[in-house]
């Protein structure tokens, strides 16, 4: 997107704080709000592109309890769950460089939507790390540059009117960064040696803090997710949503070597309800540049997931 524009998107929400929770298999809250509007019938979302949810325990059992076969905004709050991890959302800008460094699929910029931990866990990260250091992310990766700490990102790429967006990726550093740490200390005998790799010598300490990362192992994919959807629909006002489908998104990319997890761009639009197309959107496809792109590669077929709300 142009830089003006971003700045625009940027300066609305300079101001505001966006504190986000999120629980296993929340999405589907997100996703059943949008499909119910007022309302609708067990038999309506059954054949609905949201059918596969239904086939989730937890969605499964919420709609056997609901006698009326009625579902509507009141009825879907009985989904909330109190045990939940609490993050706050933050914006930043990527891009102004080579498409091909940043990974991008056009030249220009993404909006930047941040993840970030919880103040509750920083206090518990300082007492095991030394954060001046920064072991677990990466400076030139689009991560809070400030107070917080970024659990994950996704980079998003808008159309001129907002009629449409690319989610370009979704990433964490965090959680590998750990899991590598972790594994390279346990071959250490001093833990001295910790310092070195900017974790404080108590190696209980650590151990404890991996093993605290394990519930947000299973859910930042999808909280990340999610937050970028809400934010794409209830802020901004954006119904046509586009995400890369893996080999796409690695050829327009140009994605040679360093590829992301595949799971990120095949199961995880299918796990959302997205659907598969072979159709860029609308804004990629008539830009001069990836058409360049597309000809020098000689991507003969283009294939995407598409979800409109």
């Amino acid at each position: 997107m142009e830089h003006k524009l971003l700045k625009e998107v940027l300066a609305c929400f300079k101001e505001e704080r966006m504190v986000f929770h999120y629980f296993k298999d929340k999405y589907c809250m997100f996703l059943l709000e949008q499909f119910i509007g007022e309302g609708k019938t067990i038999s309506e979302l059954k054949q609905s592109h949201l059918s596969q949810l239904c086939t989730k325990p937890v969605i499964r059992e919420w709609l056997s309890n609901i006698g009326n076969k009625y579902i509507d905004s009141i009825r879907l709050q009985e989904l909330w769950s109190t045990e939940m991890e609490h993050f706050s959302l933050s914006l930043d800008e990527w891009g102004g460089d080579c498409p091909s460094w940043q990974q991008t699929c056009r030249k220009g910029y993404n909006l930047v939507l941040q993840l970030n931990f919880s103040k509750s866990h920083d206090r518990v990260f300082e007492k095991v790390a030394d954060t001046e250091y920064d072991p677990f992310a990466y400076g030139m990766h689009p991560v809070h540059k400030g107070s917080r700490n970024t659990l994950a990102w996704s980079r998003i790429d808008i159309s001129d009117d907002f009629s449409e967006a690319l989610i370009e990726e979704v990433q964490t550093d965090w959680l590998r960064e750990v899991d590598s740490t972790y594994k390279y200390l346990q071959k250490l005998d001093d833990v001295c040696d910790y310092e070195r790799y900017g974790i404080k010598p108590y190696k209980e300490q650590f151990k404890a803090y991996v093993e605290s990362m394990y519930s947000y192992k299973k859910l930042w994919d999808e909280a990340i997710l999610t937050a970028s959807l809400e934010f794409l629909v209830k802020k901004i006002g954006v119904k046509n949503i586009f995400y890369y489908d893996f080999e796409t998104g690695c050829k327009l990319k140009e994605l040679d070597c360093g590829r992301p997890p595949k799971s990120l761009y095949t199961k995880l639009p299918r796990k959302f309800g997205f659907k598969k197309i072979y159709e860029a959107p609308s804004f990629i496809a008539e830009d001069y540049y990836v058409k360049r792109k597309v000809k020098k590669l000689k991507i003969e077929q283009q294939s995407w997931f598409q979800m409109q709300f």
